[in-house]
């Protein structure tokens, strides 16, 4: 087995500047309150945005650990054997696929194309995509304890998931019954097979880091406990800087509306049960948050906007964001990348306004 981890150097040091930032401002709030006005609001920031990160560092670990442990360990041949082929069944198969190969959104695209190239229906592919990130152990657990132990948001939002994925995977499935709508050139490929001593399929995420899984068949070798250890370690951290870049600014954001934005205006804007849920979409698709973290952050906004626009933000932000959206465009036919967007917007909208109406 063979591991080829492509480092990102300026990635990890933006992600240390911007923690190194916020740390000094914590540091350094105290002494700033006591000689200048604006110090209260440093002081505030600093501590929500700590509060924040710690909470959801142990379970962006836990989720980039076993994100990694799937893509060294595990392939798509092995979902695409699991899931049903009748349509139905194929479907909510797909929606609780999480439960077994819980990986976050960063790495799902690759997968989700992958599926599809060994015969998996796009329907059932669709699904995998959207569900996969939300019902999950890792994130259900965050989402638990994000919210102090109430069930509510966990229950809603897993339901949310499973309803909304199934619903976007099947329409289009069938608006793509005939045809692939994968491109033919992509940014991103499965490299060749290399035979003659071996070969080895490398998987690129997307997400800034190899997959190599090979398996050397001339000589019978198998990689020792060292080499395992170190590929599955060097795979952790390459991710866990990733993610940990969105997290960083997505709690930073957080703290800073919070700390900054008048909160008339906050109650004001997330009061209204339309606007409320558009605002909130939007900030989860421009932030990029992992799953595993963005409770935490959705945690920030209860009893200022509705719980519904608090939904669509921790339903919408796995299944379609920014960072997402690029790999989208970049494996699929725009088409059917519009048409995906749409279909999970306008279910997430009608889910959240369901909500409102409803007092959940």
């Amino acid at each position: 087995m063979q591991y080829h981890v492509r480092s990102k150097p300026q990635g990890k040091l933006l992600g240390l500047l911007m923690l190194l930032l916020v740390l000094t401002v914590a540091i350094l709030g105290p002494r700033v309150q006591a000689i200048h006005p604006w110090g209260a609001y440093v002081q505030g920031f600093a501590l929500m945005f700590l509060s924040i990160l710690l909470e959801a560092l142990p379970f962006v670990l836990l989720g980039t650990f076993i994100s990694a442990m799937i893509h060294l360990f595990l392939s798509e041949s092995m979902v695409a054997r699991l899931l049903p082929r009748n349509q139905f069944l194929g479907l909510l198969a797909a929606s609780l696929m999480g439960f077994v190969f819980p990986v976050c959104e960063c790495a799902i695209v690759p997968i989700m194309r992958g599926l599809i190239k060994k015969g998996v229906p796009v329907g059932m592919a669709v699904t995998f995509l959207l569900a996969v990130p939300i019902v999950n152990p890792v994130v259900l657990a965050s989402t638990y304890y994000a919210f102090a132990g109430e069930w509510g948001p966990v229950i809603l939002r897993a339901l949310g998931g499973i309803i909304i994925a199934v619903f976007v995977g099947d329409l289009m499935g069938r608006l793509h019954a005939h045809g692939s709508p994968l491109k033919h050139e992509r940014f991103y490929d499965q490299k060749a097979d290399h035979h003659g001593h071996g070969h080895s399929h490398d998987h690129d995420c997307g997400c800034g880091h190899d997959h190599g899984h090979g398996h050397e068949h001339a000589h019978g070798k198998r990689p020792g406990l060292h080499q395992t250890l170190l590929g599955l370690l060097e795979h952790t951290s390459e991710e866990l800087f990733d993610i940990g870049r969105y997290l960083i600014a997505g709690a930073a954001l957080s703290a800073l509306l919070q700390t900054l934005v008048p909160r008339e205006f906050l109650l004001t804007v997330g009061g209204g049960k339309l606007s409320s849920i558009i605002v909130m979409m939007l900030l989860a698709y421009i932030l990029s948050l992992c799953s595993e973290a963005d409770a935490f952050i959705a945690r920030t906004f209860v009893r200022q906007f509705t719980n519904g626009s608090v939904l669509a933000f921790l339903v919408f932000g796995p299944m379609i964001d920014l960072k997402n959206t690029l790999l989208l465009m970049g494996a699929f036919e725009r088409r059917f990348v519009v048409r995906l967007i749409a279909a999970t917007s306008g279910a997430v909208i009608v889910f959240a306004l369901l909500v409102n109406a409803f007092g959940m």
